[in-house]
């Protein structure tokens, strides 16, 4: 259940301002070398995030993921309060 949570926590992070969080997330995962060129290449850093390095998962979260329309998704399948944040990117 949480890895699909967590593809469409994914899935809400690009579809608003796709630009600038898709920027941030780029650069946080250049910062430390690491190659995320397309949104493919961030999401699938992203489905990485419990294995990445404290200093990257704390840049994640200083991107400021809009979560919210995850959690609605997530509590339309699930039902209200019956779905929890895993971490700064997913639920």
């Amino acid at each position: 259940m949480k890895v699909f949570i967590f593809a469409l926590v994914i899935a809400s992070a690009y579809a608003q301002t796709a630009t600038t969080k898709h920027q941030c997330l780029t650069s946080v995962f250049e910062h430390k070398g690491l190659s995320a060129r397309g949104t493919y290449d961030s999401k699938t850093l992203l489905n990485l995030h419990d294995n990445l390095p404290s200093e990257i998962q704390n840049k994640i979260k200083d991107c400021k993921l809009n979560l919210a329309p995850a959690k609605a998704r997530c509590e339309g399948s699930y039902g209200k309060d019956n779905c929890e944040q895993i971490h700064s990117a997913a639920f």
